[in-house]
């Protein structure tokens, strides 16, 4: 009975997310959407795409490196915490869902506090390196406006 309603809370919600995208659509109008996706060149949303999944492997590699002496895990189960942290992320507000993943953590034996560490390192290593790339950006840019 257990296995059967665990089942079904999981069928729940997946027609429960394809109802609220089909409500969302419906809302939008489909021939909007229809003529925006047709005017799109093909080639940009596949560039898009594959870059999307590189940040996304790079970050999963960056938070496991830092885990990585805390405890080793295995990079399958790794995987999928990381992914269900980054699904939490996209429901709580201001990407607090990413925090979950020290709960998914716990259960491998890495204290809350522990994994919260590694995951504020990890913000921190990245609000750094892209601070300095905005200022290397930006030194780009001023640079060029001076000279015009």
């Amino acid at each position: 009975m257990k296995v059967f309603l665990k089942k079904w809370s999981k069928i729940l919600k997946y027609i429960f997310g394809l109802l609220i995208l089909f409500l969302l659509f419906w809302n939008i109008g489909f021939a909007k959407i229809g003529e925006l996706l047709s005017s799109a060149d093909v080639k940009y949303f596949i560039i898009a795409y594959v870059l999307f999944i590189l940040s996304v492997i790079f970050a999963a590699m960056n938070l496991y490196a830092l885990l990585f002496p805390l405890k080793k895990i295995d990079v399958k189960t790794y995987i999928q915490y990381f992914l269900a942290s980054r699904v939490t992320s996209l429901v709580l507000p201001g990407r607090l869902g990413e925090l979950s993943i020290t709960l998914f953590l716990k259960k491998e034996g890495i204290s809350i506090g522990r994994g919260l560490a590694a995951v504020v390192a990890d913000k921190l290593i990245t609000i750094s390196c892209s601070a300095v790339l905005g200022l290397i950006a930006i030194y780009l840019y001023v640079g060029k406006v001076n000279t015009n």
